[in-house]
Formats: C-alpha cells, sequence, structure tokens
C-alpha cells in the first residue's frame, strides 16, 4: 500500500497548491443550464461547483451532466431532422431556461462530496475509484478549490517511481487487470446526438471512433462536447467527424498504446504528457480492445 500510504500523507491543501488554476469558476442553483454551458467553455473546464441561495456550496455540474440532461429533452428516432430542432421550442427553451439545480447529477455518476483541505488525499481516492472525477476542496466551511482526478494522476507520475512504489509502477496494465472491459464505439458516420445518447445511457465519458475496418481513428469525449450552446442544437444532427472539422473544436489527441504490455509508470506518463483522461488500448489490427482511464488509475493507487 506505498501509494496510498504517500497520498495518505499528503494533504489535498497540497495537491491543490500543484493546480494552475487562477481562481474558482462557479454558478448559482438558479442560474441557467446555458450559462452552466458558456461559463465551462470560457473557462475551458468541464465541471462547476453550484452555490445555493445560502452561498454555500451544493453540489457540482458537469459536462456529462448537460449531456445526460441533452439526451433526456431531445427526441429520439432516425426520422430527426434538423428542421425539427430548429422548430423545437420546447428544447430551445430546456437550454435556455432550465435551472442548474434540476440538472446536478443528472449522468449519476459524479457524487459531490466536499473535503476539509487538511484532509489527507487517501480519502478521496475511494470516490475517485468508483468514477466521481472530482470533489469540492473548504477551508473553514468556504470552498476554495476543485481537486480533479487529473491532478492527483499528475502528482503520482514522478512519485511513482520513489521507493516502494516502483512495485507497482513495473507492473503491466495486463498484470494489474486494466483496460478489460469492451469498448463502445461508433462510425465517424455516427450522428453527434447518437453518440450523445450512447454517452448518456451507458455512463461512460467517452467513446471510440473506429472507421469500416475496425480500426480506431479518433475517439469523442465529453470535453468534445463541452461548448455546445443553444445555437449549435441544429448541429447535434452532423456526423461527429464532420462536427469536430465545421466547429474548429479544439481537442486532444487520441492516445494509444499496443495491447497489455505497457506499464503502469509508461501509462502515467502518456497521460501527463498529453494533458489527456484515457488512453486506448489497440490490437495488432489497430482496434480498440480496452481503455484505460483515471478513474481506472486511481482504483489502483487506491488498492496499492
Amino acid at each position: 500500500m506505498a501509494v496510498f500510504k504517500h497520498l495518505h500523507g499528503t494533504s489535498l491543501a497540497a495537491l491543490l497548491s500543484e493546480q494552475d488554476v487562477a481562481e474558482v469558476i462557479t454558478v448559482k442553483d438558479t442560474d441557467t443550464v446555458e450559462l452552466a454551458i458558456k461559463r465551462m467553455s470560457e473557462a475551458r473546464v468541464l465541471a462547476l461547483p453550484v452555490i445555493g441561495g445560502d452561498g454555500k456550496i451544493c453540489g457540482m455540474v458537469d459536462t456529462l451532466d448537460i449531456i445526460s440532461f441533452m439526451a433526456s429533452v431531445a427526441p429520439e428516432g432516425e426520422e430527426l431532422t434538423k428542421e425539427m430542432l430548429k422548430s423545437m421550442e420546447c428544447f430551445g427553451r430546456a437550454v435556455a431556461f432550465m435551472t442548474v439545480a434540476n440538472i446536478m447529477d443528472a449522468s449519476g455518476v459524479n457524487a459531490c462530496v466536499a473535503f476539509d483541505e487538511h484532509t489527507p488525499s487517501s480519502a478521496v481516492l475511494e470516490l475517485f475509484a468508483q468514477g466521481t472525477h472530482r470533489c469540492p476542496v473548504l477551508s473553514s466551511e468556504e470552498l476554495t478549490g476543485v481537486l480533479s482526478q487529473s491532478t492527483m494522476v499528475r502528482h503520482m507520475e514522478p512519485m511513482i517511481r520513489r521507493g516502494q512504489m516502483k512495485d507497482v509502477a513495473h507492473k503491466t496494465l495486463g498484470d494489474l487487470g486494466l483496460g478489460q472491459v469492451p469498448v463502445l464505439s461508433v462510425g465517424p458516420d455516427a450522428r453527434v446526438i447518437d453518440a450523445i445518447n450512447m454517452i448518456s445511457k451507458n455512463k461512460v465519458s467517452a467513446l471510440a471512433i473506429c472507421n469500416k475496418a475496425g480500426e480506431l481513428v479518433d475517439n469523442i469525449s465529453a470535453t468534445d462536447l463541452r461548448g455546445l450552446e443553444r445555437d449549435d442544437i441544429p448541429n447535434i444532427l452532423e456526423p461527429v467527424g464532420h462536427f469536430f472539422l465545421s466547429h474548429g473544436i479544439q481537442r486532444k489527441p487520441t492516445i494509444t498504446t499496443p495491447l497489455w504490455d505497457t506499464t503502469l509508470e509508461e501509462c502515467l506518463t502518456l497521460l501527463v504528457k498529453n494533458n489527456v483522461h484515457r488512453v486506448w488500448i489497440v490490437g495488432h489490427a489497430k482496434n480498440p480492445v480496452g481503455v484505460v482511464s483515471l478513474t481506472d488509475i486511481c482504483g489502483v493507487f487506491n488498492s496499492h
């Protein structure tokens, strides 16, 4: 348990000090979903703390919540057309006037649990290992920051090579049982709305994009949909590949590693160096056979 022991001796305040964040951007629970989307896009963040009427944090709202909300209010079926979306006043009103309070944790995968800044970092590991992506950090009950899985992994990337932690660092993804869950994928011609529905239904944060030969050519994640505003709604009928190009979305690279022979140390380096949330495992035919996410990595930290 060398990794867990190290994090147990590291406070949340210490980890927060490593984040390059000038200020904490928030929304009120009475603000609209549209405003939340705008603030996430402007601040280039994937989640915002939500402040209640008493001035205290009452939850978090993130891109997965917004995706789940969109999937719940958008019509389904192949008959859905761009003209229908343009004329859907109820859909536009939902985005423009629905309050943040009504969509907090709509995805059902990101429980909001706040921690005092003096709490050992090990205390958040179980939540992170279960799929919670970030947690608010308080000082004297006042919000001081939001700790993310990414910060945890960036902190551990150089540390994993030290002392007894080297033992787990040298284990392969296969040794650790990572990347064993079948990959969910869509083709480049799949509509954005279909990808949104699949992400929401399966409670995942990304899908592989594979060509007709089954080769991994790209991926679509919650990050790519962060700035999807009301005026963009008709465009969710576009194929995912065209959507990225036509909207000039700045995207992170799709990082791959061959089979399960990559070590944990090498995987951490790929995640941190490329500032991504997952590494796709590909077979000899370049087909995706697994994926290792920050949640998976935090699970290893929690058990080692």
